[in-house]
């Protein structure tokens, strides 16, 4: 075997190597994030649980209604909808539906405050 053959073979090794590596913090990286993902899920299936129990208690201590507890809880989950639907721009501070939005080079921009940018130049 040659020395360039064993220059190359000694190349492809450290390739090879550099890419076992890179495999490796791959397969780390996503374990990792699986472990949050289940991670969190345990959470909300917790959360689930202490809300059930808690709302029970609550039902069958007669301190609320059930059909008055629902539309409260509807109610809450419709301004939370409401309040995830909008953005505040950087720029002008407004909070604005996130399909008024454009994004940019330099960040999200309400449509308003886009227009004005790109009209300055």
């Amino acid at each position: 075997m040659s020395f360039k053959d064993l220059l190359q073979d000694s190349e492809l090794a450290r390739i090879d190597a550099q890419h076992t590596a890179a495999d490796g913090a791959t397969t780390d990286a996503m374990g990792t994030l699986a472990g949050q993902i289940a991670a969190l899920r345990q959470e909300v299936a917790r959360q689930n649980v202490a809300l059930t129990v808690l709302t029970q208690m609550l039902i069958e201590r007669g301190g609320v209604d059930a059909s008055q507890l629902k539309a409260r809880f509807d109610q809450g989950m419709s301004r939370a909808a409401a309040e995830a639907s909008l953005f505040t721009c950087p720029r002008c501070k407004q909070r604005v539906d996130k399909r008024r939005t454009q994004i940019t080079a330099s960040g999200t921009l309400c449509d308003d405050c886009y227009r004005a940018v790109m009209l300055e130049g």
